[in-house]
């Protein structure tokens, strides 16, 4: 049995997940995802030549898919930087240095023999599609697409009856869980261009002209398909000094960020976004927007070698995530007075109400000098380093 510690397998309290007839022992704290628990089992036992694996948070399927296939070439993916750094210092914990975990905007180019990848039932719909019809044109004719769920299994295989034309069940469990097989039999290929341009106008509270932003948004990213409402109030709210220097944080698709580059013309403007999909809508609307002379992007998985500009910004933007006990917000917090140069400041925005008092909280824990206000049930919060 080959034995694997997952991100909290060594602590006190230690779950203990056997798979595949007893071959593979995961340990963790909260217990094997219960569609990688399905995926593994379904794994084929002869070894294909190349291989991806992803979307997960720990890489368990990977690990087992390296000691099932010693001689396979086995890839690591997911869309979002920070849980690619994660997977990767789980695989470097468990002595697997042969299989990298990167982020990238859309799956690694092919040709691939295998691709398997597990699709919870919380999964984004149009996500599910996208990855599901990337997958098919990823693979060699004759390749093999392993997939599962935790939950119910009839949209999933609905939807690779779609797009590969062939389905096969795998196992399916009795209390929810699924896995099925579909083999690419077409030259065709099958991915669909859903790419959305958000079309919003900004009215700033300052009086300027009211401004035209036209985001590209792509499934998996932040408001897909929408203009976020906090990221909205925060843009009207916010009433430019003639900063030369601009950080947005957390940037997702860009709109606080390039929008600040339209209201500060000579402005140097940064945007960060562990979501590599994210940071490559925001770059190529720069480029439509013809702003990608002063915009640089970049993907970061825990704001970590930040681009710097002499001195320090003058002016960071933000639009934290309100979850993990306000873990992100406050490494957002501290990040911006990092970054700010002295009497800079930074803008940061939550929902009115519990969320906005923490945020407020955590700012004031950070900064000296601290401002709260309210714009469409939002709370302001602005700080001068």
């Amino acid at each position: 049995m080959s034995v694997f510690q997952l991100g909290g397998g060594s602590e006190p309290g230690t779950r203990s997940d056997i798979v595949r007839d007893g071959a593979f022992e995961f340990l963790s704290r909260r217990g094997l995802n219960i569609a990688t628990r399905f995926l593994i089992d379904a794994l084929p036992k002869a070894s294909p030549g190349r291989a991806l694996f992803g979307l997960d948070t720990e890489g368990a399927a990977a690990m087992a898919a390296r000691t099932l296939w010693p001689a396979a070439a086995i890839e690591w993916t997911h869309l979002d930087a920070y849980v690619a750094q994660k997977v990767g210092h789980v695989l470097a914990m468990n002595g697997i240095d042969d299989v990298p975990a990167h982020e990238t905007e859309d799956l690694p180019d092919g040709p691939f023999d295998l691709i398997a990848l597990p699709f919870p039932a919380t999964s984004d719909s149009q996500l599910m599609w996208d990855l599901l019809e990337g997958s098919h044109d990823a693979l060699a004719m004759g390749g093999r697409f392993v997939a599962s769920t935790d939950g119910k299994p009839d949209a999933l295989r609905k939807a690779l009856k779609k797009v590969f034309r062939n389905v096969t069940p795998g196992t399916i469990g009795r209390r929810g869980g699924a896995s099925f097989y579909a083999t690419r039999k077409r030259e065709a290929t099958a991915l669909s261009d859903r790419r959305k341009v958000v079309r919003a106008v900004v009215r700033p509270a300052d009086g300027a002209d009211p401004v035209p932003l036209d985001l590209e948004t792509r499934p998996g990213t932040f408001a897909y398909r929408s203009f976020d409402k906090g990221t909205r109030a925060l843009a009207e709210a916010w009433t430019p000094a003639g900063e030369d220097s601009v950080l947005d944080l957390g940037a997702g698709c860009g709109g606080l960020g390039l929008y600040a580059a339209l209201r500060l013309p000579a402005a140097r403007v940064t945007l960060i976004d562990s979501n590599a999909r994210a940071i490559g809508c925001a770059r190529r609307t720069a480029e439509t927007m013809d702003v990608a002379d002063r915009v640089r992007v970049a993907v970061r998985a825990d704001f970590e070698d930040l681009p710097r500009v002499d001195g320090g910004y003058a002016l960071v933007l933000a639009n934290p995530p309100y979850f993990g006990d306000f873990r992100i917000a406050r490494s957002f917090v501290t990040t911006a007075h990092e970054q700010l140069r002295e009497g800079g400041r930074a803008l940061f925005v939550a929902k009115c109400g519990k969320a906005g008092d923490a945020l407020s909280e955590v700012v004031a824990d950070t900064f000296r000098h601290v401002d709260v206000s309210e714009r469409a049930d939002y709370a302001i919060v602005e700080a001068r380093a």
